[in-house]
C-alpha cells in the first residue's frame, strides 16, 4: 500500500441543476471526478464559479471542453451548511505559492 497523492487532477466536471432531494438546497453546484494517482474520487468542487461553462457535457456526452478539466485540487471532507451532512469536497490548489 502507498499513500495517495495530496493533490489530484480534475478529469471531468458538470454543473448539477436538478440534484437528488437531499442536495436540492445546494443547487446549482459543480460535481467533479478527480484522479489521485490510480484512484478516482467523486466530490463537490468548491471555490470555482458555478456556471454552465464549467459543464463538461453537451447533450449528455463528454466533450472535454470544461475549463475545470486539468485543474489541480486537494480533497477534503466538509460539512454541508444545509443539513450538517458530510460531503467529499475538492478545492483548487493555489499553485502560485
Amino acid at each position: 500500500e502507498a499513500p495517495l497523492p495530496a493533490v489530484g487532477t480534475v478529469e471531468t466536471a458538470t454543473v448539477v441543476h436538478v440534484p437528488p432531494p437531499r442536495f436540492a438546497d445546494d443547487a446549482p453546484y459543480v460535481t467533479a471526478i478527480a484522479a489521485f494517482g490510480p484512484v478516482r474520487l467523486t466530490g463537490v468542487l468548491k471555490g470555482v464559479a458555478v456556471d454552465d461553462d464549467a459543464d463538461d457535457s453537451e447533450g449528455g456526452e463528454d466533450d472535454g471542453n470544461s475549463p475545470l478539466v486539468g485543474l489541480s485540487v486537494e480533497p477534503g471532507v466538509e460539512t454541508r451548511s444545509t443539513d450538517g451532512g458530510a460531503v467529499v469536497a475538492f478545492r483548487p490548489v493555489d499553485e502560485g505559492v
